[in-house]
């Protein structure tokens, strides 16, 4: 199970998507994690331990539209 994404990690990638599915152990995402990706869509819905995500995560995604977070009780 993954438990972290690094910084930068899938940065400046032509990934249009990735299913994290049932992962309920990522907890964080480290900073420009997915900076200038072309994701739309990223589904963390199911990630109940994230607790963090890091500056810049997402700059410069000019495609992403949704992002998916898990819900809290």
């Amino acid at each position: 199970s993954i438990t972290q994404i690094g910084s930068e990690i899938i940065s400046d990638c032509n990934i249009f998507d990735i299913d994290f599915g049932e992962n309920p152990q990522l907890a964080l995402m480290g900073k420009g994690a997915f900076k200038k990706s072309s994701m739309s869509v990223i589904d963390l819905s199911k990630a109940t331990a994230l607790s963090g995500i890091s500056a810049d995560a997402f700059l410069d995604c000019s495609n992403l539209r949704k992002v998916y977070l898990p819900e809290r009780t």
